[in-house]
C-alpha cells in the first residue's frame, strides 16, 4: 500500500478534524501554531464579533478509558503543567478524542453522513496542584464534559469573562 501512515498520526489528524467540524459549526475557526512547545495545538476564534481566543491540547485514543462515567487518560506531565498554568491569557484547554479501539470504526462516510465515532471531552487544568511524577500523570474527565458546540460556546464566554472588566462580559 503507498499509505503508510501510523495510527497516532491518523489519531492527530482526526482530532483536528473533529475541533475543526465543532468550531466550525460554532462559527468559529482554528489555528494551527507553527512550533507547539507550549502545549497549543490549536486556537480558536470566532470567524466574526469579539476578538477572542481559546487554546486546545489535542490529544487522542483508541485505548478504552470511559469508566465510571469519566475519562481516564495518561496525560504527559509537560503538558499537564501547561495546561495547569494559571498565568495565560487565553483559557487553555485540553481536549481528549476518544477513538473506537477497532481503528475501522474510527471514521465511516456514506451518501447520509460523514462519521467520526465516539466523541471528544474536555478539561480546565487552570490551577491543578504540581505532581511529582516524571512522565504522565493521570486525567479524569467527567463524561458529562463532551466537547461539543455549546461546550466550545461556554470556552468562548469564559474567554470574553477573563478578558472583559465584569460589566462588559454580560
Amino acid at each position: 500500500m503507498p499509505i503508510e501512515t501510523q495510527p497516532n498520526d491518523i489519531k492527530e489528524r482526526l482530532s483536528i478534524a473533529y475541533v475543526t467540524a465543532v468550531a466550525a459549526r460554532a462559527g468559529c475557526q482554528i489555528s494551527q501554531p507553527d512550533i507547539d512547545k507550549q502545549s497549543i495545538d490549536v486556537t480558536v476564534r470566532p470567524v466574526s464579533g469579539r476578538k477572542l481566543a481559546v487554546d486546545l491540547q489535542l490529544k487522542a485514543t483508541s485505548t478504552e478509558c470511559v469508566e465510571g462515567g469519566e475519562v481516564i487518560f495518561s496525560l504527559p506531565v509537560k503538558n499537564y503543567d501547561d495546561l495547569r498554568d494559571k498565568h495565560c491569557t487565553a483559557p487553555h484547554f485540553l481536549i481528549v478524542l476518544v477513538l473506537d479501539p477497532d481503528d475501522s470504526l474510527w471514521l465511516t462516510s456514506d451518501e447520509d453522513a460523514l462519521l467520526i465515532r465516539r466523541c471528544a471531552y474536555w478539561a480546565d487544568l487552570r490551577g491543578q496542584p504540581e505532581t511529582t511524577n516524571q512522565a504522565t500523570i493521570t486525567v479524569k474527565i467527567p463524561c458529562s464534559q463532551r466537547f461539543d458546540v455549546e461546550a466550545l460556546r461556554d470556552m468562548m464566554t469564559h474567554a470574553l469573562a477573563l478578558a472583559s472588566p465584569p460589566e462588559e462580559a454580560r
